[in-house]
């Protein structure tokens, strides 16, 4: 298939998700939501693919089952506390930008209250049809090419529990092998700020996450691409 929706879903959120799906898989994509609860009778009931983790599962845990049920030559993650005016649209977009554009290993909309937004993670742009070059975009709501579905399936989330610099392997990743990340600002999508762990820990997880699975040529646009921003973190 040319993509694959992947939703994350938790506790307070899956209402939002079952929307979502509902919406993408009304629309003719193929679907899988991924959630956890603490509640061990709940079930989220949606058309489309399924995966139930433990509650303690956060991002990273979530990201690595979303690779594991790739079948896709694109792996298009929602996050469900996300909204937009037309799921549909944002699909179809993404979709057709990364078919004329092979070049494109990371596709990200606008997204509003975004931790690395246009103003500090531009690089060039925007460019004719509204796509900018970034350095990083938040794993909010994103778009990977195989070729990163791939190279991020190799990588181990065990010891990165709440997931903070996957993007950054992710961007690198892509500037190493020859393609690049960029945002499109003619979608957009809201996100509701928050999260419900500790920072600190999150911080320290995600560096030695990164100094362990960064390849050479990884590290190498990391480096430059950390250094453009001027912040990890």
């Amino acid at each position: 298939m040319e993509i694959q929706v992947f939703i994350i879903s938790w506790k307070g959120v899956h209402t939002a998700a079952a929307s979502i799906e509902r919406a993408a898989r009304g629309a003719g994509f193929d679907t899988h939501v991924v959630y956890s609860d603490p509640d061990p009778g709940f079930c989220l009931q949606v058309p489309g693919g399924v995966t139930r983790l433990e509650d303690t599962t956060y991002w990273s845990g979530k990201f690595d089952a979303c690779l594991r049920a790739c079948r896709g030559q694109r792996m298009l993650v929602i996050h469900a506390d996300t909204s937009c005016d037309d799921w549909p649209e944002l699909i179809r977009r993404c979709l057709a930008v990364m078919q004329v554009r092979p070049d494109i290993g990371v596709w990200a909309p606008r997204i509003e209250n975004a931790y690395f937004n246009l103003e500090n993670a531009a690089i060039r742009g925007p460019r004719e049809g509204g796509l900018v070059t970034v350095a990083n975009t938040d794993g909010i709501v994103f778009c990977l090419a195989r070729r990163e579905v791939d190279r991020m399936a190799a990588v181990d989330y065990a010891r990165n529990t709440f997931g903070w610099g996957i993007a950054w392997l992710f961007c690198s990743s892509a500037y190493a092998s020859g393609r690049m990340a960029v945002v499109d600002t003619r979608v957009e999508v809201r996100h509701r700020v928050g999260r419900g762990y500790d920072s600190g820990q999150a911080l320290r997880m995600a560096l030695r996450f990164l100094v362990r699975e960064l390849h050479p040529r990884e590290r190498v646009q990391f480096e430059l691409l950390t250094r453009y921003v001027g912040r990890i973190f």
